[in-house]
């Protein structure tokens, strides 16, 4: 006949050491996951960055070689701040959004704008947004002059992904 000890009744719930043991580690994890994330949507965003201004460049570099400019001198506004989350859609029938020559399609989580000068032989493309965890706004912007782009390059700040 087998017998039940009164220490085997009164175990039936996790002592308090377990249970701060099993946050420590979750804590631990999260310290450890949340920054991959962070840099996770970080690249993301910037991976989306490069499509869209991939797209608009494409076409103001197939406008310039068909007609030797990018268009007629113009600086263009910022489309407004985007809600966190998923994005919107470019509506260039919303108050500041700025109707573009090739509109980029997709959600977009970022702002941009384009500027052209010299008579229309320089283009300028730029991209800005926020990023959780990150204390500043990000930028980006390059520029083509007569078709080439220029020794700068792309200049991304404040951080390297």
């Amino acid at each position: 006949m087998m017998t039940i000890s009164a220490r085997s009744l009164r175990q039936r719930g996790f002592t308090l050491i377990e249970i701060m043991l099993v946050l420590a580690i979750i804590g631990c994890l999260s310290i450890l996951c949340i920054p991959l994330f962070q840099r996770f949507a970080a690249r993301a965003r910037k991976a989306e960055m490069h499509n869209v201004l991939g797209k608009v460049e494409l076409n103001f570099r197939n406008n310039y070689q068909s007609t030797g400019v990018y268009g007629a001198d113009i600086t263009s506004d910022f489309n407004p701040p985007l809600p966190a989350g998923p994005g919107a859609p470019w509506n260039p029938t919303l108050t500041g959004w700025q109707t573009y020559p090739f509109p980029p399609d997709g959600s977009l989580r970022l702002r941009y704008q384009y500027i052209i000068k010299n008579s229309g032989k320089t283009l300028i493309l730029k991209a800005q947004g926020e990023f959780i965890g990150l204390p500043t706004t990000w930028k980006y912007e390059i520029q083509y002059d007569n078709g080439n782009p220029s020794q700068l390059g792309g200049q991304e700040t404040p951080f390297e992904l």
